[in-house]
């Protein structure tokens, strides 16, 4: 509290080039080899006469003008509703023996093991009720049931699924310092492939996602037709993490791990039918 009044709401920022639209990095508004913690990146805010926005870097020097706003990943993504999410025969697991479907929990019980082809999520189940989506939102409440102490422990949120070697995920893990955790991530084919905006290239990406074993809101949303991902968690009004991609235009959703346990609830999905 300040002279009686609450703070104000801090805020997350994406910047964006103005003439390409393409993602602009904090870290790259810093030189290359810049001195300091590549973990920081020195920003000053300031306006001119007529209150235009500007950004200044302070490791380079460079000044750049702020034209406009906007919220990522704004657009509605679909107003159909997949039903009868939490059936035991609207899930198809990659190893069924290794899930339990109570009717109102689907949960990874055993954890899962490296699988042949290119390095991917081990363990998880697609819902096959309903339409493939070219757009979706995706909310439920997820749980880690891994010990606290296992640092590397996650579970993922499936999207824009086509085959076991075809998909996004959203990865929520409680380590966020090296390239495969607590991020955005595509699966084309090839080893899954880090496209978040958060990930600084070396050694830290978003705050982490899960830590305790509690159960927390998370919120996928996915717009195809602009490639926009945002991934939310605990009703924050900013998204813990963003991305753009238009590799994967539809899709199925799913729940799963790469080699730990949890659980899922309360799931609803939102979206348009793929034609």
């Amino acid at each position: 509290m300040r002279n009686g009044r609450a703070p104000a709401t801090p805020h997350r920022l994406n910047l964006f080039d103005g003439a390409s639209g393409n993602a602009v990095p904090l870290r790259d508004l810093s030189s290359p080899g810049a001195p300091g913690d590549p973990n920081r990146v020195d920003l000053r805010f300031g306006t001119d006469r007529s209150g235009e926005l500007y950004l200044l870097a302070k490791a380079n020097g460079k000044i750049w003008k702020v034209t406009g706003t906007k919220t990522f990943a704004a657009a509605s993504a679909g107003t159909t509703t997949v039903h009868r999410t939490m059936r035991a025969s609207s899930w198809t697991p990659v190893t069924p023996a290794k899930w339990q479907f109570t009717g109102s929990e689907v949960i990874l019980a055993e954890a899962g093991t490296e699988r042949p082809g290119p390095r991917r999520p081990f363990e998880y189940a697609i819902l096959t009720t309903g339409p493939e989506l070219t757009s979706a939102d995706i909310k439920a409440e997820v749980r880690l049931d891994e010990e606290v102490e296992i640092t590397n422990r996650d579970v993922i949120i499936v999207f824009g699924w086509r085959s076991d070697t075809e998909f996004y995920y959203a990865h929520l893990s409680t380590d966020n310092t090296i390239y495969p955790h607590n991020g955005i991530f595509k699966v084309n084919n090839a080893d899954r492939e880090r496209i978040d905006h958060q990930w600084n290239g070396r050694s830290r990406g978003a705050n982490p996602a899960i830590i305790d074993k509690q159960w927390h809101d998370v919120r996928v949303k996915h717009l195809s037709a602009t490639g926009e991902i945002a991934v939310y968690v605990d009703g924050s009004t900013d998204p813990l993490m963003t991305a753009r991609d238009t590799t994967f235009g539809s899709g199925r959703v799913g729940f799963g791990s790469f080699d730990n346990i949890g659980r899922l609830r309360d799931l609803t999905v939102t979206g348009t039918p793929a034609a």
